[in-house]
């Protein structure tokens, strides 16, 4: 199986695909192959990376197996001399919320469950 079917949206790379301890749940790498970032302060567009962090975000089970997204995600010096912001990281729009802890096919699905066991007559 083509690892790139685990996302549902172009534009990021799996890095790799690895099995948790006791194969209870799945680790996939995840970074963003675009080439810049925009300032969400100012909407400046900057493609020099200041650094790389880490986050680490739920997402649907696959196979009984819960997933969890291990995000690589840069940093970008905003490049307009007004922004306050000198510094700022990577949206991933697409795929997670900012500050979110799980993913948009993950809140969807709590959603849709949660509206139908509340709506289900007892």
């Amino acid at each position: 199986m083509d690892p790139r079917y685990l996302l549902p949206n172009a534009g990021f790379q799996i890095e790799s695909v690895s099995v948790e301890a006791e194969g209870l749940g799945l680790r996939v790498n995840v970074r963003s192959e675009q080439a810049s970032g925009v300032c969400p302060y100012c909407g400046q567009r900057s493609a020099r990376v200041h650094s790389w962090y880490e986050r680490q975000r739920q997402d649907v089970a696959s196979g009984g197996r819960a997933v969890l997204l291990q995000l690589s995600v840069r940093r970008f010096f905003c490049d307009n001399p007004e922004c306050v912001h000198r510094v700022f990281c990577e949206r991933l729009p697409e795929l997670v919320a900012p500050y979110a802890r799980r993913t948009h096919r993950v809140s969807t699905l709590m959603e849709q469950l949660g509206l139908r066991l509340g709506c289900s007559a007892v």
